[in-house]
């Protein structure tokens, strides 16, 4: 679900950063300029570990009264902060545990990258679900040439569904095709809306009309 499936293509994306951010300039304000190639990080978080990159770009005194009340309306994951500014593409490097300024054609990377782990000995029926509206992890930039990888011999694609209705469970059985991809409306990253709410009634909704359902239907028709 909202993961990049082409680790080249997403790591490229991410590298280039057209907008250079000043460390302790104001973060919230002007997030539509610099997210998600730079990402605000609570350093308290044992997750938030990087190595070998310096992390000593904190956030403006306006961030923290943002994230400060944001803690207080209902989201504890900007309670206790002490935030940086980090860059994404740090993030990945570090995941992966090496650096390069190349990742369109990094090796490493392509072998990671699960558009290229499709075989056609080890076919598992796979359902790729992705927001049209990610801002974190844009379909168009991270999930290039997995449909064309899904393809025959390696299990065929039942289709790619552009927020439209998937087929019923009952006709997987007897599908020789194996794969699926759609693409949510108005889901952002990890289902919330597309301004990043997580209990908007358009984010409440995506869930409970959209997602869950297309869970369910996946499953029971495997």
């Amino acid at each position: 679900m909202y993961g990049p499936t082409n680790i080249n293509t997403y790591g490229q994306y991410l590298n280039n950063i057209s907008a250079t951010y000043t460390c302790g300039t104001n973060y919230v304000n002007l997030m539509s300029t610099y997210y998600p190639k730079y990402f605000p990080q609570n350093m308290n978080d044992a997750g938030s570990i990087i190595n070998t990159f310096p992390v000593n770009c904190p956030v403006s005194a306006t961030d923290i009264a943002t994230f400060a009340n944001n803690c207080n309306t209902g989201y504890p994951e900007y309670c206790n902060v002490n935030y940086q500014i980090l860059i994404t593409y740090n993030f990945l490097e570090s995941a992966l545990g090496f650096t390069t300024t190349t990742p369109g054609t990094n090796a490493t990377m392509s072998a990671y990258s699960p558009c290229n782990n499709l075989t056609s000995t080890r076919i598992i029926p796979t359902f790729i679900m992705h927001g049209k509206s990610d801002l974190l992890t844009p379909y168009a930039n991270c999930t290039s040439t997995m449909d064309t990888h899904m393809a025959n011999p390696n299990g065929g694609l039942i289709g790619t569904y552009d927020g439209t209705t998937i087929p019923a469970s009952s006709t997987y059985g007897q599908n020789p095709l194996k794969h699926m991809i759609k693409k949510y409306n108005f889901a952002n990253h990890g289902w919330t809306d597309a301004s990043g709410s997580n209990s908007s009634s358009t984010a409440i909704t995506l869930r409970e009309i959209q997602v869950r359902p297309d869970i369910i239907t996946w499953l029971n028709g495997h």
